[in-house]
């Protein structure tokens, strides 16, 4: 039972010897170097766990608990003699936790943006970084031929669970990048040239070995496979024999060759094996490959879950370490652990000045690393025949002399590779319990939007067919059906038409005839007046125009100039360049003119002119309606022009709201014939209807309209008595400012507009004059062309807009299902295969969909995996997760300096 506890009770001291400060790991990688390079890019170190952290934590309580017993005894044990026995008391619980690492590194977790722990050894050339691997993982590496360092080697370590189960090594080649010969110069902007990445990795098995003298001979073979991506596998295998310098398609590989060796008693480690880096290269067409190997080895270090294993020799001065450099330069010293080897070879001084120089490394106070310095002593080239239990020996006797057993003695637990593993493996498993709960997240966060995306491209559907295709025409044609009806909450169309129809309304409006209504009878009237007492304007005199148009416009003053009275009459229809208007009202031209450049404009001076000559009454004054119908007809001329607009606009704006909702509702199969076909029909449908109604129908109105029709009289009177009232009342003003003004010319004296009006109510000669009209027939025919023009073209719009509502909109409410149905040929025998093949999608949309299949079957894999490992360590002791104390205080266990 679980008991209240201290601030730092025995128990914790020993796990917090046991996890070693700073960042630990689950996967090593060994880098051996050439030459000196530099990297530039900066590294972020993971954060300390929070409560969420300790929550996912606690939920492995059990487990955590075993692991804890097992790190304790490590720790207690890590200054014993026997470094085998630390290795066999470390694998025996850790093992699980590093397989589960490897193989959600292998399901290719890494590459979804999942962290995973890794360790990463760097060194220089002839640094004994070949040595060391050996040493840690107890097999041995090819040293001849070269390739040991063309590709990654991925070594995992396992302890078996049956302790007389026999050593075997089993090899695999895991791709992740597929190799394409390109005739094009290698560019510095591509990462690996001549090869592309794959969706997700494959890994095949290679050969299983039994043997660990035929290990060396199967890695040499796997690397030939891996750098001869053109051909089978097989071809490399145990059973076939090699050429003497066998030719090589590519020089690196970034692919992996994983060698998974099981054993009672090894230590639970992982390693990956990476290419030197080089700075220069023989031929000079293949400088490529100094940047291919350093984007390699980058892609390795620059991970900021990864420790690194620095190893430094002995024989040279650290200060000039090119490794240590670039741990340096990629932000990495803080998760480094320094290897000191070949302390048999250091130069020889004094020895107090050589042990000082040591005392500051081990100590921390020189080359400060993270995770501090360890040294160990491998067999030297003339040893390398030893066997691994053989070279521990040596190595163990080794650091029984002087000065290692004397005034180094208290270093003595950072002496020797079984040290060495056991610290290392501490650092693993404590490394993967603090990742778990972020890798559980993450593979969680990568599922959800996998699943989200593959909601949106489902399988093509091939039992029920014909069933999917009818429920997406169905669920499309209905929400037509709801938008051209109007109903709320689907009157988006309803609102778009209305407001179609009411720019055309506007359109037809600006384009109503004009009436420049002031003439030259209505000049000079202040002078007039005081000659003949206001009872008439004289004779001959020049006249201005006012438009009546728009509403915010003022009278132009400035008069006009007299039309010669020979010139001929047909002219009096002229265009006035303006803006559209939409009021009906009647006032003055001004600046502000918005009447459609198309509208048609009528003089008062004129118009008498004309109606004078087409009159045929021998009785002055006479109007012949005739000649009425004919400026009527002028109004009218270029109605097409505003109903082709209209057409065009209808067009697309039906058009894009019909193909906003299809891409809604056929969004999970856009790259289908489904969708292609069925939108074709829609279009076409839309195009020959609209046609139609364009051509046909529209055409039939306008001829219809080019004749003079009314049969409701009372109606045109209405517009006529509406038209005329405005067009006198205008006038009036007119010829009343015109007064004024000339009386201000002459006396000099202006007057208020109130004062103008106290004087024409006094002044009953005054008010005779102003209401004077030599222009009343003029008027009165103005007001009858508008009138009309005013009535035919709300007829106009309204016949318009009636044909499209009873042909286009209901065909789309009533019949847009049976058109979709009858062009997919969704009917008779063939009607299932003729849906399986609607529903089939193209090439690249499949490949999505298998893309993302195949990623959410590993991550449901690594999240089984997870679950697995989760469920196999619960303990029967749950309560101690209950209890007033924590399972296991991170915080206090683990240090994140």
């Amino acid at each position: 039972m679980a008991g209240p506890r201290g601030p730092r009770d025995s128990r914790q001291v020993s796990i917090r010897a046991a996890i070693e400060p700073d960042l630990p790991s689950s996967n090593a990688v060994v880098s051996g170097e050439r030459s000196v390079s530099a990297y530039t890019s900066q590294l972020s170190t993971p954060s300390c766990p929070t409560m969420e952290d300790m929550c996912c934590l606690n939920l492995m309580s059990p487990s955590i608990k075993d692991l804890e017993q097992q790190l304790q005894e490590a720790s207690n044990g890590a200054r014993a003699e026997d470094g085998t026995t630390q290795a066999k008391n470390l694998g025996v619980g850790v093992k699980e936790l590093v397989t589960a690492m490897s193989r959600l590194e292998g399901l290719g977790l890494s590459r979804m943006d999942i962290k995973l722990p890794k360790i990463c050894v760097l060194g220089d050339q002839s640094a004994g970084k070949s040595s060391l691997i050996e040493a840690i993982s107890g097999i041995r590496v090819p040293r001849s031929a070269g390739t040991c360092t063309r590709c990654p080697l991925f070594i995992k370590l396992a302890s078996s669970d049956n302790p007389d189960s026999p050593w075997q090594a089993k090899i695999l080649l895991r791709k992740s990048y597929e190799f394409r010969r390109s005739l094009r110069r290698p560019s510095k902007t591509v990462k690996f040239f001549e090869w592309d990445k794959k969706d997700s990795p494959v890994t095949t098995v290679f050969e299983t070995v039994d043997d660990k003298g035929q290990l060396a001979d199967a890695i040499f073979r796997a690397q030939l496979a891996t750098l001869n991506p053109g051909l089978d596998p097989v071809t490399f295998g145990p059973s076939r024999p090699l050429e003497d310098g066998p030719h090589l398609q590519t020089k690196f590989s970034p692919n992996v060759v994983c060698i998974h060796i099981s054993e009672p008693g090894l230590p639970n480690l992982s390693f990956y094996d990476l290419p030197g880096i080089i700075t220069q290269v023989e031929d000079a067409t293949e400088d490529h490959l100094v940047r291919f190997i350093k984007n390699l080895v980058t892609d390795y270090v620059s991970d900021p879950e990864a420790i690194i294993l620095l190893a430094c020799s002995m024989e040279v001065d650290m200060a000039v370490s090119n490794a240590a450099i670039i741990a340096r330069e990629e932000g990495a010293k803080p998760r480094c652990i320094g290897i000191l080897t070949k302390p048999d070879r250091r130069p020889r001084r004094q020895p107090a000045e050589e042990n000082r120089e040591l005392k500051a490394i081990l100590s921390g106070q020189a080359f400060q690393l993270g995770h501090g310095y360890f040294v160990t002593k491998q067999p030297s080239s003339e040893e390398v025949h030893l066997s691994h239990a053989e070279a521990r020996k040596l190595e163990e006797s080794f650091f029984r002399t002087e000065p290692w057993s004397t005034s180094l003695k208290e270093f003595s637990h950072k002496f020797g590779t079984p040290n060495l593993q056991e610290f290392i493996s501490r650092k693993l498993a404590a490394q993967t319990l603090h990742a778990l709960p972020q890798i559980r997240q993450q593979i969680s966060d990568n599922l959800e939007d996998v699943n989200a995306k593959l909601a949106n491209i489902p399988k093509p559907e091939t039992r029920n067919a014909m069933g999917t295709v009818f429920e997406v025409l169905r669920t499309y044609s209905q929400r037509i059906q709801k938008e051209m009806e109007g109903d709320i909450p689907y009157n988006g169309w309803h609102l778009i038409w209305q407001s179609l129809r009411e720019s055309f309304s506007r359109q037809l409006s600006s384009m109503r005839p004009i009436l420049v209504i002031r003439g030259i009878h209505d000049e000079d009237l202040f002078r007039h007046a005081q000659i003949q007492g206001g009872t008439g304007p004289p004779e001959g005199t020049s006249g201005g125009i006012i438009v009546l148009s728009s509403d915010d416009e003022e009278p132009q003053e400035s008069p006009t100039k007299k039309r010669k009275m020979g010139t001929p009459s047909t002219p009096i229809m002229t265009q006035t360049p303006a803006e559209v208007s939409t009021s009906q009202n009647i006032k003055s031209e001004g600046p502000k003119n918005s009447k459609d450049p198309l509208a048609k404009r009528f003089e008062l001076d004129v118009l008498r002119e004309d109606l004078n000559k087409m009159s045929s009454s021998k009785i002055p004054g006479g109007v012949n309606m005739k000649a009425v119908e004919h400026f009527i007809r002028g109004t009218t001329e270029h109605w097409k022009e505003p109903v082709h607009r209209f057409y065009d606009g209808l067009e697309e704006t039906l058009k894009q709201h019909l193909r906003k909702i299809f891409n809604e509702a056929l969004q999970k199969w856009d790259s289908s014939e489904l969708y292609r076909v069925s939108w074709s029909i829609i279009s076409s449908m839309l195009s020959m209807q609209l046609s139609e109604q364009r051509i046909t129908m529209a055409g039939e109105i306008l001829n219809d309209e080019k004749e003079v029709y009314v049969f409701n009289k009372e109606v045109l009177e209405f517009y006529k008595s509406k038209r005329l009232n405005a067009y006198k009342q205008a006038w009036y003003n007119t010829r009343m400012k015109m007064y004024f003004k000339g009386m201000e010319e002459t006396t000099g004296k202006q007057l208020s507009q109130i004062e103008r009006e106290r004087h024409v109510r006094k002044d009953e000669a005054l008010k005779k004059l102003l209401n004077a009209e030599p222009y009343e027939r003029e008027i009165d025919v103005m007001a009858t062309i508008c009138a009309y023009y005013d009535m035919a073209s709300g007829r106009l719009h309204d016949a318009i807009c009636m044909r499209v509502e009873s042909k286009i909109f209901k065909t789309l409410r009533v019949s847009l299902q049976e058109e979709l149905s009858s062009g997919l040929e969704i009917y008779g025998e063939n009607a299932h295969d003729k849906c399986i093949e609607l529903l089939a999608e193209d090439v690249g949309r499949e490949r999505v969909r298998q893309f993302l299949e195949e990623r959410k079957s590993k991550l449901l894999e690594g999240e089984k995996l997870l679950n697995e490992l989760n469920e196999k360590y619960k303990g029967e002791d749950s309560s101690s997760t209950t209890g007033t104390s924590p399972a296991y205080s991170v915080d206090e266990e683990m240090d994140y300096s």
